[in-house]
């Protein structure tokens, strides 16, 4: 792996980590096969789920990973309003319909909890195919399978049909990565 490729996983994994509250329990989709970003949280979490189609099903410590394929058509394996956080690190420009596991997410998620999610915008198309000539970044496989690049008013748009409020959105990584952090609504 490039040294590239480990400046970028760490500083979304920095970002997110950032909107975790301690003591909870959150949800990584797409965790990947080494769940980096569950480990970094674990001393301030109460349980840690990540799904991912790469994995095994374990248990270790307060971690669980469970192999999970996002892109088949079917509900994620959780009861309504389980997670105090849902956390998508690099993932939706990955699947073909980014806006169903946004309202999956909504779904699983207990009133107040948020959504975060990690994006490359759109200029990072062009960027990533000039980095892919450079011996620094060597991901080839990872940034071809990109199905989409999000802009914030589309990820606000999924993330508001999806049922979120209070949505924010930032850059990062000179501009070309965004993280977006919804809530789902407190019961009144």
């Amino acid at each position: 792996m490039s040294l590239l490729n480990v400046l970028f996983r760490r500083e979304r994994i920095k970002q997110a980590s950032r909107y975790i509250l301690d003591d909870s329990v959150v949800c990584d989709i797409g965790c990947g096969i080494n769940a980096e970003f569950l480990l970094s949280v674990e001393h301030r979490i109460r349980k840690g789920i990540g799904i991912d189609f790469r994995i095994k099903n374990t248990k270790f410590r307060n971690i669980e990973l469970l192999k999970f394929d996002l892109e088949k058509p079917s509900k994620l394996e959780f009861n309504d309003n389980q997670f105090d956080h849902v956390v998508l690190l690099a993932i939706l420009e990955h699947l073909r319909r980014p806006e169903m596991i946004v309202k999956e997410a909504y779904r699983i998620l207990a009133p107040g909890g948020s959504l975060i999610v990690t994006s490359p915008v759109p200029l990072s198309k062009n960027i990533l195919r000039l980095l892919l000539l450079t011996p620094f970044f060597d991901d080839e496989e990872e940034a071809s399978k990109h199905k989409g690049y999000f802009s914030g008013k589309a990820l606000k748009e999924i993330f508001l049909d999806a049922g979120f409020v209070n949505i924010t959105f930032k850059k990062f990584e000179f501009g070309f990565n965004s993280i977006v952090a919804g809530y789902k609504q407190s019961k009144v």
